[in-house]
């Protein structure tokens, strides 16, 4: 699975604005490799797992895609995101899910289960029922 970042230079600026909003990250870099390079530094500074990397792969009109080398953390990062931009507790999202505890879903956004395609777009219908998982084939 890869996430889609953008890259961004408003006329006139010295920096390259870079957007993952999917998991948060918002940085810059004085030129574009620089900017990729803060990206991918960023998203392993905020997974925090020794053996966690990622690899930025240049798209077209100055969209980039990350690879990570595991999925978890990252479906993790989205999880987490997309709980805080709606405003929600992990027990909010716990009982919209039915569960007396909020210690299922916390598995899932703590990273400690990687859920399947299919409960990972449950798990986002629970945040917020106008969320699905998009997937693209790069």
């Amino acid at each position: 699975m890869k996430i889609e970042g953008k890259l961004e230079k408003e006329p006139g600026e010295r920096v390259w604005g870079v957007s993952i909003p999917e998991i948060g990250i918002f940085t810059q870099g004085k030129s574009k490799s620089d900017a990729y390079k803060m990206a991918k530094e960023a998203i392993e500074l905020v997974v925090e797992l020794n053996d966690f990397e990622v690899s930025i792969e240049p798209s077209s009109n100055n969209n980039f895609f990350i690879v990570p080398n595991n999925i978890g953390p990252i479906l993790s990062m989205i999880l987490r995101q997309k709980r805080i931009d709606n405003g929600l507790s992990i027990r909010d999202v716990a009982k919209r899910m039915g569960q007396s505890s909020p210690n299922s879903y916390g598995r899932y956004e703590s990273g400690k289960s990687i859920p399947t395609i299919e409960k990972f777009d449950e798990l986002l219908k629970a945040i917020d029922s106008n969320l699905s998982s998009i997937l693209k084939v790069a």
